[in-house]
């Protein structure tokens, strides 16, 4: 079932928590990839509304893409990245 394979490992948020979030000079750290995937994903699973709209808008963008790059669609190539800064 797709739920218990998106299950956190009981140290994923105290893994996570041991990242700055900014702020008060705290230096910000970075999370790889796939640890970050992994705890939005099972945030929106729990049903936390932000997490799920930011699944959502990356899901759309990663398909939107590769759809482009396979079939030589223009219309996301001309985008510039610095457009969702």
């Amino acid at each position: 079932m797709v739920e218990d394979a998106l299950q956190p490992t009981k140290n994923l948020c105290q893994f996570l928590c041991q990242f700055g979030r900014g702020g008060n000079n705290n230096p910000i750290k970075s999370v790889p990839i796939d640890i970050a995937a992994d705890f939005w994903t099972v945030q929106a699973f729990r049903g936390n509304t932000k997490a799920q709209a930011l699944v959502a808008a990356c899901m759309k963008e990663a398909l939107q893409r590769r759809c482009d790059t396979a079939f030589n669609n223009s219309s996301f190539v001309n985008h510039n990245d610095n457009e969702y800064l």
